[in-house]
């Protein structure tokens, strides 16, 4: 259950901070999950990013989130921005068919290879792990492994790195655990 709910952590912390409790700003609730990781470098990460946090009032956070990720980004958070031999129309068709394989469609709020979509998909593929461990586990994993395999861990390494040279926020502390936590999960 714990990947699962790191999985969503990450998910909410890279979407907008409209509010206190949203983005970044809901990640202290992420500490006893990371905890339950066998990374203890994880757990000083989430501890390093709720404090830096704190340090930010929410108007500052926005605009640095606009900034990097959203207006004309320094920093896109779309896996299309980061894709070597495909096109965009053969990167949106293989996660609308990997979305469907995993018993899901896309919505309409956000790309289907924007980073938040993508943490959303591992996070619901380790949840039904968890929840249909009696019957089909394998299935779940195979789905996370393949997904980890042809998409986040692809990309996610370029993102961060981009993010690290981009910013000395929060979002540079997250980019680096975003890394090393699918580092970790993609040889698991």
């Amino acid at each position: 259950m714990a990947r699962s709910q790191i999985y969503r952590f990450l998910a909410r912390a890279f979407d907008y901070p409209a509010a206190r409790r949203k983005g970044l700003y809901y990640f202290a609730e992420a500490l006893p999950w990371f905890r339950e990781l066998p990374s203890e470098k994880l757990e000083n990460l989430a501890a390093l990013i709720i404090q830096s946090t704190q340090a930010l009032d929410l108007e500052s956070l926005q605009q640095e989130y606009v900034r990097l990720f959203d207006y004309r980004p320094v920093c896109p958070i779309q896996e299309s921005s980061y894709m070597n031999n495909s096109t965009m129309t053969d990167l949106i068709n293989s996660l609308v068919e990997f979305y469907s394989k995993s018993g899901l469609s896309c919505g309409n709020t956000m790309p289907p290879d924007h980073l938040v979509t993508e943490l959303e998909l591992m996070q619901y593929l380790c949840f039904q792990e968890f929840v249909d461990c009696e019957k089909n586990p394998v299935k779940w994993r195979e789905l996370q492994i393949e997904f980890l395999a042809s998409h986040l861990a692809t990309w996610v390494p370029a993102f961060a790195s981009r993010l690290e040279s981009m910013t000395d926020t929060p979002y540079r502390l997250l980019g680096k655990m975003a890394m090393d936590f699918i580092g970790i999960e993609s040889i698991s």
